[in-house]
């Protein structure tokens, strides 16, 4: 992120290594390697074998969780995980963000167009715009992106 910390999946979450102090902290998922899919605030959701982490705004985070076969949506300004339906995502493993594109790796690579909007249409609470679409679903992305 913008101040140096590193953000990482490991054990069922998300965890941030801190730039300054290097201390380990689960942003999102369960702190006791608890598995399984839930919605939810932070560090009420639960995740199963997430494997890539990229940011697509300075406080939205996309995360392949593998063993879900879902995207999971972080957003860290409203402390809220959702899940991002795309299509069928085969157990997601990586993830790229390159030009006009999002690549998601899994058993096949699958590319989604970006285009940019400013109207939210994944169900969620509380998240803003400014957005831009892969395919018909709209992603919070920071409006320094380029969009």
């Amino acid at each position: 992120d913008q101040r140096g910390d590193i953000f990482v999946t490991a054990r069922n979450s998300l965890q941030k290594i801190g730039y300054d102090d290097k201390r380990i902290t689960v942003i999102a998922g369960s702190s006791e390697n608890s598995y399984g899919y839930r919605d939810s605030t932070l560090l009420n959701s639960l995740f199963w074998g997430p494997r890539d982490v990229l940011f697509i705004g300075l406080e939205t985070l996309l995360v392949a969780d593998d063993s879900n076969n879902k995207l999971r949506l972080i957003d860290l300004e409203s402390d809220r995980v959702e899940t991002l339906n795309l299509g069928n995502e085969s157990n997601p493993s990586s993830l790229l963000l390159a030009n006009e594109f999002l690549y998601v790796g899994g058993h096949r690579i699958t590319r989604y167009i970006r285009e940019c909007e400013t109207v939210w249409k994944i169900p969620s609470q509380g998240i803003t715009p400014h957005t831009c679409t892969f395919s018909t679903y709209k992603v919070k992305i920071c409006s320094s992106c380029g969009c």
